[in-house]
Formats: C-alpha cells, structure tokens, sequence
C-alpha cells in the first residue's frame, strides 16, 4: 500500500506522542528506559521512517510551516509576540510550533557554523554523547545528527543523549524528535531551571567524548557562569567540546569567553557575526564560542592523522584548516587536503605539501592550475578530486590505494583537459591508457579523459564506474563488451550527444541515473540478464521512442523514464511489482503501455503528464493507486479499475479527459482532489464508501449527476466546488436529514431521494 502525502512526520508525531505522553514520566525518571521504547516505536514502523529521512531538521521545520501558515496573519502575530523574543517557558503546542517555524532556521545557521569549527577527531570519533541544554525542542541535537550525516552518513553513534529543559511540553517534544531520529540512543531527560540543576543531572563518560550544546542558552540572564562552570567541573570526565551559541547581543561574547575559563577550556574559538554575515539573505546575527576540556592530565589534542576519508570535514573558515598562500585549504596536520578558496585563473604549476595523505572529495573544483604534484605520501584520491579543472598534466605516484568517483570529471566546461596522466603504481593496480583511468584489482572503469567521438571500453572491464563518461560531450557512440556486469550511477550522465547504445547480456545492473540527460539517445537496446534498473537511469532522455524491459527484470527505479518526452511505446517486465513515483511523468508522446499482471502499485505522479495517453487497462493485480498518478493526463478518456483496488490517493485524477468511471467496491474513502478539474459527467460510488475528502470532485464542471450511497458519513470542504453543471445529487430514501447536514448549503437544493 502506498503512503498518502499526510502520513509522515505529521502522523510520525501523532501517534508517538501519545506514547511518549502515556509514559513521559516513567522516561523522566528512568534512563533505562529504553527497551520498551524501542519495542513501541517499532510498531510505528519507525525504522521505515528513520532510514528515509535524509535532512530531519527540514521535516520538522514543514510540519511547523504548515501549521503557521494554516493561521490568519493576525493570530501568526500573536502567537509570535507571545514567545516574547523567544525568551518564553513554552507551555502550549501552538507556541512549539510557532517557535520552531520562527526561529529554527536561526539556530541550525548558528549550530552548522559553531560544529564547522570542531575538528577533526571529534566528527570521526565512533560514538559520542550528547548533553543539550536549554534543549527545547532538541534543535541542537537535531542538527548535530543532520550536520554529522551529511558529512560522513550515519557512521558516528549517537551512544547517550541527556535533554535538560525547564519546558515539560517542549521537554515531550524533544524527547519524540531524539527518539524518532536517534532510534538506539538511550535518551536521558531532565525537567529542570538552570538554577535547579544538580551534578547527578550531568551525565558524562570517561570512555567516550561528550558534546555539550549551548543554543541560545549562555546569554540569557538566568544563566549564571559561575554556577554552572563550578557545576560542570563536579561533573567532567573524560574528553568534552563545547559548542555554544546566542545571537549577538551585549556582552554575550565575554560571558561564553568568561564561561571557557571557568572550565579551563583549550583550543578555544570565539567569534561575533554582524548581519547577513551568518546568511546573505538574512539579518541574523551570532557569537560563537567553541573549545574543549579534559580531564586526563595527560591528554594532548592531536588531530586524527590517520583518517583517509576522502568526504570533506568543515570549511575554509575552521581555525583548525591551514590555508596556504595558493588558497589550498589542508587540515591542521597538513595530513589531508581539504578545498580551495577560489582565485583567478592562473596557469601555472602547484605542488602539493609533502606530508599530504589524502585529498578530499571536489578538493580541486574549478582550479585553475594547468598541472599538479601529488607526493608520494598521498595514498587516497576522493570523488570528483579534480572536477572542473584546467588540469592538463597529472602524474599518480605509486603509493596511492584508493581513486574515487570519476576525479577528472567536468560539467562547466563540457570537456576534459587532462591530456597527460601517468601512473607510476608499481603493483600496476591503476592503468592509465587511451583516454581510460582505470582500477585493475576491482577490474573498474574510474574515469573516461579522453575526446574521442567512438568509444571502445576494453574487453577486461567488469564494471563501467560511478560518473566514469558522465558529461562527455564529445561521445556519439559507445561500445560496451560482453565483459561488463555493471553500469554504475551517473556512468553515462549528460552525454548529450551519445545516440546509440547496445548494453549487452553481461550486464545485470544499471544504476542511478546512469543515462540521465542523454538528450539524443534515440535507440537502448537493454540487457536480456537485467535484473535491475535504478531511479532516474533514463530520465530526461527526450529522444528515446521505444522501450522494451526484458522480463528478468525484477526491479524498476522511481523517475526511470521520467521527462523521456518522445517515448511512444513501451513493455514492462512481467516481474516488476511497483510502478514507482514519476516513472513516466512528463512522458509526453506516451500513447501505449500494457501493465502487466504482477504490478500491484502504482506510485504517486508515476503518469503525471502523460497528455498523449488515451486509455489504460489496470489488471486485477493493482491494490494502489497513488497520489497525482495520472494528474494532467487531459486526453486519458477510458481507464479500467479492478476490484482488486483499495486505495485511491489524492489529486490521482486530477484534470484528466475520463468521462466516465468505475469506482471499485473496495474503495472506502475518496482522498483529497482526486477526480478534481477531471470531465466526469456521471459518478456513481459504490457501498462502503464513508468519506469524501475536500475538493474531492472539486472543478469537476461537466459533471451532472452523482450517485452517493448511505455509508457515506463525512464530505469535506469544497468536495463539489465549482461543480456548475451538476444537477442531481442522489442518495437514498430516508437519507435527506442526515445528507442535509454533509452539504453546504447551496449544494441542497440538488439532493434527491432514490
């Protein structure tokens, strides 16, 4: 069954938070309260939920817009001069809200630049704990976890987290998000003042570092310095980074300052933002003070020079980077070059630092330098390294392991430079020939350099490599030998000018966007072994006409054909079961497709726009049809849909040309706009139906008449609105009082008893 649009993080904390209600006392007093936890918010298929969040903070931030901007602009200003600058002891949900849509935003700018400064050793630390004070809502830790995925995913865990919050509403709150987004953390709460807090309340671990969250916290007057510092140093152990933040008001920089010393922090980093220094578009402002305390006597911080992550940590702005005079940006140790602060164009020769391990991800983007010295110290080489560069000589020294995603990829320039490269590998693992970078042990294509209109990949590769031809602009044709299993994603992106491909029957996998934006791509002759084809592999191929999909195909990726605008015809495998979101939106020729019998969903937009599709026999295996799947379909006259059917969702045919439909007996609701603006002239719902949501026939202007049954219970808002020529509104005898009541008022005049 599909999920509709308003069953995710909105329904996420309605249902948990009936629980973490129930019990929010026995997990106020018991920190070891896991176990019955993780059991409850299973049951909320939380694990669904978690893994497909990429950015939680944004899910939350939408679920408080929605909520705002659902109020008149007279009560959005009261309940936002009821915060009182955000200095207010939350006590109602609406203020949560509200709090969280006015101000979070702030706060995540101020955190990301506050953990921009921590180093190194910390953000690659296998677990840590977290202490947030002030918690509130838990933004702190929330955009920790968010900061912390986007650089390394979910590698660091999360082992405790204490939340310390004076609001007990905003406490429960917090509670929810840790709990949703941190699944295997022990969450520790403490409804306490600051001025109430005691040392046992202070939860610290002499085996794993502890980060300390300040947001908005330090620079209020209830919080005294002195207190807490002499709080805090009953309490330490271990090693502890502090990361404190406040807008920048008087004197909140010497009170974070006065706060480090009271603790004897190290390595400490302050600093005031004036407005629109912290984000151009806004007038924020920030003080941010960061350092770190230990109580090992004799611990030394030493950043980790044994990392080779090739995935960037920071910025150029960390005082813990080391900027040289060609604005190359290395980590403290000069271990591992990071970026570059862009200059102009120079075409000269930059050699890197001797001690040089690693070089980062994008680390040369757009650098102007016409050849590089690696070291011989360098044994790692990230994604894209040199991407967009003026590269043209390049020499691999031999102790380098390990070569990233395509490193001399380019999308500005629309061509490779690098016209000399050179291994000098002694175990011969990476082979540079004929315009091929290639890794020998993993039998790989990293990198295609070359400028050739007629490609011939050599017949040793087993895999075709992540963005290893993409944005090649130069390649009309590519042959691809009986040896390749794999086309990896990105492989072939943006190689507007490749027309014809033959993907032989070695190949049993094509990744995510592997022909994205091949524009020209008239003929795909696809594998008979393809067993998968990932999201987006052909979307925006606007030349494709005909597709068939081998029936060994088990597995058909979401966009895969989307924006395929001159696709005409096309057969699915017979072993696909779900017809994802936006297969085929935007396909705008698309006037024959036959569903198989083993497709038992069809995903939300997956025919969006498919204006030349006329008509549609869903086989009785279909359960679902989701949201907006068939929106704007103007010319789609017939559809057949089977009993088998449960789940319409909303807008699904929204402007589309039927005239006529069936409506299933095993349809029980009508979501949201589904038939709005269609050319329905007579509806019939079956019995069972009991809810029609709002603007369900909404638009719906040569509709004349529609059958309701005696289940139906509830009509939402604007069900019928602009309904012009509808006539007659059936329904049963003895219905009308009951009826009268589900209608708007100028709606019942139309009822009529049958």
């Amino acid at each position: 069954m599909m999920i509709e649009q308003n069953t995710g993080y909105a329904n996420l904390i309605h249902s948990i938070l009936d629980f973490l209600n129930y019990h929010y006392l026995e997990i106020l007093n018991n920190p070891n309260y896991l176990g019955d936890r993780e059991k409850a918010l299973k049951n909320y298929n939380l694990k669904n939920i978690v893994q497909f969040q990429t950015a939680f903070f944004d899910e939350v931030f939408d679920v408080s817009k929605s909520y705002y901007d659902d109020l008149s602009k007279n009560n959005q200003e009261k309940l936002f001069n009821s915060l009182n600058r955000g200095m207010r002891i939350i006590d109602n949900e609406n203020q949560m809200y509200s709090y969280f849509y006015s101000y979070g935003r702030m706060h995540k700018a101020k955190l990301y630049y506050a953990f921009n400064q921590l180093p190194e050793s910390f953000l690659l630390h296998d677990e840590i704990n977290i202490i947030d004070y002030g918690c509130g809502q838990a933004i702190g830790t929330l955009c920790y976890r968010d900061y912390i995925a986007q650089i390394f995913g979910n590698k660091q865990k999360i082992k405790n987290v204490v939340l310390i919050e004076p609001s007990e509403i905003c406490l429960r709150r917090a509670a929810l998000h840790a709990s949703s987004f941190l699944p295997y953390s022990q969450i520790i709460t403490v409804n306490k003042r600051f001025e109430d807090i005691v040392p046992e309340d202070i939860v610290c671990d002499a085996d794993t570092p502890t980060l300390h969250i300040f947001s908005n916290v330090i620079d209020m007057p209830c919080f005294d310095t002195n207190r807490f510092a002499s709080l805090l140093n009953q309490r330490l152990k271990g090693f502890n980074y502090f990361v404190c933040v406040s807008p920048k008001v008087r004197q909140s920089e010497e009170k974070m300052e006065n706060f480090a010393s009271l603790l004897h922090g190290e390595d400490m980093f302050c600093k005031s933002l004036e407005k629109n220094e912290l984000h151009s578009d806004h007038e924020w402002t920030c003080s941010v003070c960061t350092f770190f305390v230990t109580t090992d006597p004799n611990f030394k911080f030493v950043e980790n020079t044994d990392s080779v992550s090739t995935q960037l940590v920071g910025t150029d702005r960390s005082p813990h980077h080391i900027i040289d005079s060609d604005g190359v940006v290395y980590n403290r140790n000069k271990t591992r070059l990071l970026s570059h602060r862009h200059k102009a164009y120079h075409p000269y020769h930059y050699t890197l630092s001797g001690g040089t391990i690693v070089i980062a991800d994008y680390a040369f983007d757009n650098f102007g330098y016409k050849s590089i010295e690696i070291p011989n110290t360098v044994t790692h080489i990230g994604d894209y390294a040199f991407i967009d560069c003026a590269l043209e000589r390049i020499n691999i020294p031999k102790g380098v392991v390990f070569i990233g995603k395509n490193p001399f990829c380019y999308y500005r320039h629309r061509r490779h430079s690098v016209k000399e490269l050179s291994i000098e590998s002694e175990s011969c693992r990476f082979i540079a020939n004929n315009g091929f970078l290639i890794d020998s042990h993993e039998k790989r294509l990293i990198s295609y350099y070359g400028s050739q209109s007629i490609v011939s990949i050599p017949n040793t590769i087993k895999v075709i490599g992540d963005s290893a031809f993409s944005n090649c602009y130069t390649i009309q044709q590519v042959i691809i030998p009986e040896s390749v299993e794999r086309i990896e994603s990105h492989a072939f992106y943006g190689c507007e000018q490749l027309q014809n491909i033959m993907i032989p029957d070695s190949v049993l996998y094509i990744g995510e966007s592997a022909f994205e934006h091949c524009s020209s791509l008239q003929n795909v002759k696809l594998s008979s072994s393809l067993s998968v084809i990932k999201d987006c592999a052909f979307r925006g191929c606007s030349s494709i006409t005909v597709t068939t999909i081998p029936n060994t195909v088990t597995q058909l990726g979401n966009s895969v054909f989307e924006r395929c605008k001159s696709l005409k015809t096309i057969v699915l495998s017979n072993k696909i079961k779900i017809i994802g979101e936006h297969t085929f939106q935007e396909c705008w020729d698309l006037q024959q497709i036959t569903i198989p019998n083993s497709i038992t969903e069809i995903g939300p937009s997956a025919f969006k726009e498919c204006k030349s599709l006329k008509e549609l026999y869903l086989p009785d295996s279909i359960t679902t049809i989701g949201c907006c799947a068939f929106e704007n379909c103007f010319f789609l006259e017939q559809i057949t849909i089977p009993d088998s059917v449960t789940m319409i969702g909303s807008h699904a045919f929204k402007y589309c040309g039927i005239t006529h439909i069936n409506i299933p007996n095993s349809i029980t609701i009508i979501s949201w706009g589904a038939f709005s603006h269609s050319s329905l002239r007579q509806v019939c719902l079956p019995h069972g139906v009991t809810t029609i949501k709002d603007s369900a026939f909404n638009g719906c202007r040569d509709l004349q008449q529609i059958f309701i049954p005696d289940t139906v219970s509830f009509i939402g808002d604007y069900a019928f609105c602009d309904c012009w020529n509808l006539q007659q509104i059936i329904i049963p005898k003895g219905c009308m009082d009951a009826f009268k009541n589900l209608f708007e008022e100028n709606l019942r005049d139309k009822l009529v008893e049958q």
